[in-house]
């Protein structure tokens, strides 16, 4: 992947996220009060051939995780949502085969609408959630709670967590 292929998908990810925090912080600690949701996704567990991608989200977990640290005492809280399959015309385009296999790989049948997304971000901003921080909130039908596959020192362990509907999946190996 070319170099601004990279810096491109990091800087509208990543920095934007960055600087539309830096906007609102500064208020929102003189208020002592905030709410600040961001939109990652599940690929920042690692997605094969969007490394750029990945990293991006992956990047706007960790500046999530930090903000926290750095503004909870003033009663901002910082969140991320991770969403999985939504319905946007990304995934309408794809090919009936490609969709079919996507949903498969999850436990629920559906792909998410847009405004599951939305009034997941209204949670996360409502009084609600007040001591709600820090978290990423993976909105993906189940997927990241089936399977977690850890590689390490050359051993493979598979985890899966216990699906609620059959408790046979628990695996670890």
């Amino acid at each position: 992947m070319p170099e601004e292929v990279f810096d491109f998908v990091m800087d509208v990810n990543l920095k934007g996220a960055w600087i539309c925090s830096k906007a609102v912080l500064g208020h929102m600690k003189e208020q002592e009060y905030g709410r600040i949701v961001n939109i990652s996704s599940r690929a920042w567990l690692g997605q094969a051939g969007q490394s750029n991608y990945s990293a991006s989200k992956g990047g706007l977990v960790s500046l999530t995780r930090a903000l926290v640290i750095e503004f909870a005492k003033f009663n901002v809280t910082v969140n991320c949502i991770a969403p999985g399959l939504i319905d946007t015309p990304l995934i309408r385009n794809l090919r009936e085969d490609v969709q079919e296999k996507l949903l498969k790989a999850q436990p629920t049948p559906i792909i998410v609408q847009p405004y599951d997304i939305a009034n997941t971000v209204l949670f996360f901003a409502s009084e609600e959630a007040c001591y709600i921080t820090g978290q990423v909130l993976h909105v993906d039908g189940g997927k990241y709670e089936v399977t977690t596959q850890v590689r390490m020192s050359g051993y493979r362990i598979d985890m899966a967590i216990v699906h609620p509907q059959d408790s046979s999946r628990y695996i670890l190996e």
